[in-house]
């Protein structure tokens, strides 16, 4: 005799799967959803089964949110694991491009669901193994696949090894945050195999770039990108803290609002009465100019000229700026009293990543400001008029290239900038 489910439960699937249908929308509109099949996949697997407190404690709208979600926060408040922002999700499934029958291997299992989407884009010949580091989160992922009937192999283990037993892959997807790229991921790479990997840029705090690398003959060549921001992978120390960092924020109608945040390896070396004058030299406002030239992406890359000061700016005098819903990244004088950064607004970033196709006005362009004197601003315009040089030249396409070193574990990598690549 079959028993009637409650009323409660009928109603919060239908509630479910109408929030569902709305995320997928809203991604389409959005420009980062083009794909039938993640669609599909977004549209069928349950959010709110793999991270049950959060749908427990704030609801199923909370879930559905187009929002990263904590899985495992530390005794400071530290996220130590998450479910990621369902857009960058939906970018980097497509950029992987998953097909039906094949064999994937996820760094990273964090709550599961990501592994679940990948389960349902492999389809029932295919295989999905994901490892995690930490047992607890391992176990609750493992359990969450399991009641949702997904069928993962979800392994304890140090994800910078891989998993040989189920080697070669198709497909390997990280979803942490490296410095450096194994050699043990290229050699579990099946031929024509692609690596997925948000790849830090000198411990930039500004983001990842996340490529797609396919493994050709004996090296790894980036055949897709994005931009994104990933928490590091470790191997079982809980990860690096948080960027040291100088803010100031304001508490108005009940919550505060950031107003300053500086980060970077040039404000870190000074001492502490020389941070606080940073920190009131930002607050004061900058003078602006613009760069002139026209941004120049390759759809849907990160913005070029993020990475060409990433890639140009010495570590020891870089500062990142975040000020009245600007990005910025640039230079600083050794005692901190001359800035001169190229800005831009964070929603023109978003834009240019992929994460956001609407257009915006010519005004949301980058410009350089510049705090305190000007001593800084006449090399960073050079920087830029390398960048401006590279774009009218058309080489607005940063390759990554990936080969295995017989000198230590990791691969020997080289970015370059190349011509764009006519469709």
């Amino acid at each position: 005799m079959n028993e009637r489910r409650p009323a409660r439960a009928v109603a919060d699937e239908r509630t479910a799967a109408r929030l569902r249908r709305r995320l997928v929308a809203d991604l389409r509109h959005s420009g980062c959803l083009h794909s039938d099949r993640v669609a599909g996949a977004l549209g069928n697997v349950p959010r709110e089964l793999f991270v049950g407190d959060i749908a427990a404690g704030q609801g199923l709208e909370a879930v559905y949110r187009n929002e990263p979600l904590p899985a495992k926060i530390d005794a400071r408040g530290r996220w130590l694991s998450s479910s990621s922002q369902p857009s960058i999700m939906a970018l980097m499934l497509e950029q992987l491009e998953v097909a039906p029958g094949q064999r994937v291997l996820e760094i990273g299992a964090g709550t599961g669901y990501n592994a679940a989407l990948l389960r349902q884009l492999v389809g029932p010949a295919g295989t999905v193994t994901t490892i995690d580091i930490d047992p607890e989160l391992a176990r609750r992922a493992r359990r969450a696949l399991r009641q949702g009937g997904y069928r993962a192999r979800v392994v304890v283990g140090d994800g910078r090894d891989g998993f040989t037993d189920g080697a070669p892959y198709d497909r390997i997807i990280v979803t942490a945050s490296v410095e450096e790229i194994p050699n043990a991921w290229l050699d579990q790479l099946g031929p024509g195999g692609r690596l997925q990997l948000p790849l830090r840029l000198d411990s930039a705090a500004l983001g990842q770039v996340i490529p797609v690398l396919e493994l050709r003959d004996d090296h790894a060549e980036s055949v897709a990108m994005t931009w994104g921001g990933f928490m590091p992978l470790h191997g079982g120390d809980g990860g690096q803290g948080p960027s040291p960092a100088l803010e100031a924020s304001e508490w108005t109608t009940g919550a505060y609002h950031p107003l300053v945040r500086i980060t970077g390896p040039a404000p870190a070396r000074l001492s502490e009465a020389a941070r606080r004058r940073l920190l009131a030299l930002v607050l004061e406002g900058p003078r602006s100019r613009e760069p002139g030239g026209r941004l120049v992406t390759h759809w849907p890359a990160p913005p070029s000229l993020l990475l060409h000061l990433l890639m140009r700016v010495p570590a020891t005098r870089r500062i990142e700026l975040y000020r009245d819903g600007r990005q910025a990244l640039g230079l600083m004088s050794p005692d901190g009293r001359d800035i001169a950064v190229a800005s831009v607004p964070v929603r023109r970033m978003i834009r240019d990543s992929g994460l956001d196709a609407r257009r915006h006005s010519r005004r949301d362009s980058w410009r350089i400001d510049t705090f305190g004197g000007a001593a800084m601003v006449g090399e960073l315009e050079q920087i830029v008029e390398e960048w401006r040089a590279l774009t009218r030249s058309g080489r607005t396409r940063l390759q990554i290239e990936a080969r295995r070193s017989s000198a230590g574990s990791s691969a020997d990598l080289r970015l370059v900038w190349e011509p764009r690549r006519r469709s």
